[in-house]
């Protein structure tokens, strides 16, 4: 080994190499250990906040399930509304054969009639009532109420009760109507919906109704049964090794917490130790914050010894006035960081020993041959490229040396054929620059042309109109209802929506010298040269007639089927600077055609 280090090519070749193994080492370490610490907080965060993201849209989605709860409800007491009108009307017929069979007077039948109205009751103190042409009550179970005048009652938030009802029964025959009014025996409002018929043989409107907080307590017994699912879920999820989720209301009433004694309590006089001031405050001072709240706090095996360094964040649920938080320790936060931080410094530690060795050994094995490698590499420098290496070895050596002399080889071949392979790269790379630029003006989900597409054969098209005098139209599509079609069905059922509103759409507007692109999102537009307003107008109603002949299923949709709103507009570009008008008068002939109703055609 003495004689070995005595070799200057040999300690130059292993002490740079090996100081620049530990340099280099020493430069990873600096550069990953921080990196990794930091991507493994962000990552620990991040899984706080994903499961802040899920609960919320559990929340959400809970929400969304009640208000479509309370809306079967509605529907059902709706139809059982008209169920008892329809008893009582079927009675009424029977009356009326009386009075044209001449049994009895007609006043005799209402006098029968508005007798037995009076004392028919239903489920909670309902009933059914009656009332003249001019708002007078001429049936009603309540004494006070019979025989009441009520074309100028309003109910306590100004509105009228019983003209509306009057006057919608004579127009339409039949509806709903919402008002405040009391029970019969109490005194405070409820909301009430009441269906109303008009009965034109007796000039009277019948109705009846059902107050509302029935309906919200059904809702209600369905929240709490929901509340309590998510109580459970929210119980057997956690955040590290003792992160946990709560809820709590805009009263500071703690909803869901993982400690059953704490749930049902008011906290807001719970302060944070390190400021004093309510940390209920604190929480919703931060929601929807992406740096959520540090704060100090005790830990379950150190209890009532608030220095713990804890961090919560918030989302704020307004259709239920709730906070929804995750929470978390800081120190296990980091704990996975330190962890790894540890290991990869080992690593490195041996990685840089085993290096170190390798760099003598490979050292100790280059020294001897590379003085006949160096000679022949300074010999083909020269421009002998007829120089090789006679270096038989057995070894790495001998592999470099057999490569050496075959790259020798290969440069000799490659020089004799660079001009050949110069021109097969030079038409590759034109063949894929043809492709490139194909790629960059066609619409990826639709195939079609796309936004920067559009933008480019409109300037052109607009000035060759311009030149050659002609006229230009441009239309604009947008799908009627496109993000509830997104919302019902899905993303990726609205991706196959737009692949098949755009093959539509090519397929109707398929002259040459046209263009269909995709404008964005759900809108798409189309440029048609030489054409007049009535020919673009025909031909926007064709795709829309195209469409509709497909019968997509859209549930959303009040037309049961994806329909497409389109706007129209044709110009003589002579007298304009800029196509920025047609666009314009496209885009608010599609916003008339919006306001109209949609599921049209109108030409600006």
């Amino acid at each position: 080994m003495n004689t070995r280090f005595k070799s200057s090519l040999f300690v130059r070749i292993f002490a740079t190499t090996a100081a620049v193994i530990s340099v280099l080492f020493a430069i990873m370490y600096l550069l990953s250990v921080p990196f990794i610490q930091t991507t493994v907080d962000g990552i620990e965060e991040s899984a706080g906040h994903t499961i802040l993201k899920n609960v919320y849209e559990m929340v959400e989605q809970t929400h969304l399930d009640l208000e479509n709860y309370r809306q079967s409800i509605i529907l059902e007491r709706k139809a059982q509304l008209q169920n008892i009108i329809a008893v009582v009307e079927s009675h009424i017929k029977m009356l009326e054969e009386q009075v044209l069979s001449g049994k009895l007077s007609k006043a005799q039948a209402i006098d029968t009639l508005l007798e037995e109205l009076r004392h028919i009751k239903y489920g909670h103190d309902d009933y059914v009532w009656a009332a003249n042409y001019a708002s007078v009550l001429i049936s009603h179970p309540d004494p006070q109420l019979n025989n009441a005048d009520f074309s100028s009652k309003m109910d306590l938030r100004g509105n009228l009760i019983v003209p509306p009802m009057v006057a919608g029964g004579r127009s339409a025959g039949e509806g709903f109507h919402s008002y405040w009014w009391r029970r019969l025996g109490e005194q405070q409002p409820i909301e009430k919906l009441s269906y109303y018929k008009h009965i034109p043989f007796f000039d009277m409107v019948i109705g009846t109704g059902v107050y509302m907080d029935d309906v919200e307590a059904a809702v209600l017994l369905k929240k709490k049964v929901a509340v309590e699912d998510l109580r459970h879920r929210l119980r057997t999820t956690h955040l590290g090794k003792s992160g946990y989720v709560y809820i709590f209301d805009g009263h500071q009433n703690m909803v869901i917490h993982p400690n059953p004694n704490i749930e049902g309590k008011d906290f807001s006089h719970q302060l944070n130790p390190s400021t004093q001031t309510p940390i209920g405050q604190l929480l919703m001072a931060v929601a929807n914050k992406q740096e959520g709240l540090h704060y100090l706090w005790d830990s379950p095996s150190d209890p009532g010894n608030y220095v713990y360094d804890k961090i919560s964040w918030v989302r704020y649920c307004k259709e239920f006035d709730w906070y929804i938080c995750t929470s978390m320790y800081v120190d296990e936060l980091d704990e996975s960081a330190r962890i790894l931080k540890n290991r990869v410094l080992a690593v490195f530690a041996v990685t840089l020993l085993l290096s170190v060795l390798l760099t003598y050994l490979f050292a100790k094995k280059l020294t001897d041959p590379l003085h006949k490698l160096s000679d022949t590499a300074l010999q083909v420098e020269n421009g002998d490229f007829d120089a090789r290496c006679n270096l038989n070895r057995d070894d790495e050596i001998g592999v470099v040396a057999t490569a050496f002399n075959g790259m020798v080889s290969r440069l000799q071949d490659n020089i004799r054929h660079l001009d050949a392979k110069v021109v097969e790269r030079t038409s590759e790379l034109q063949i894929l620059n043809r492709k490139l630029e194909a790629l960059s003006t066609t619409d990826g989900l639709t195939g079609i042309a796309n936004r920067r597409c559009f933008d480019e054969v409109l300037a052109t098209e607009w000035s060759r109109a311009a030149r050659l005098e002609q006229p230009l139209a441009l239309g604009m599509l947008d799908i009627d209802w496109f993000k509830k079609y997104n919302d019902h069905y899905g993303h990726q059922a609205g991706d196959e929506c737009l692949r098949r509103v755009a093959s539509v759409f090519r397929a109707n507007v398929c002259r040459t010298s046209d263009l269909v692109a995709r404008y964005g999102g759900e809108e798409f537009v189309f440029i048609a040269p030489a054409t007049d307003g009535d020919s673009a107008l025909s031909m926007a109603q064709k795709v829309s007639e195209a469409l509709q002949g497909l019968a997509l299923p859209h549930e959303m949709s009040p037309f049961g089927c994806v329909t497409i709103s389109i706007g129209v507009a044709a110009m003589d570009p002579r007298d304009m600077h800029s196509p920025d008008i047609l666009l314009q008068s496209a885009d608010a002939a599609l916003y008339r055609a919006k306001e109209q109703g949609r599921n049209q055609v109108v030409l600006a």
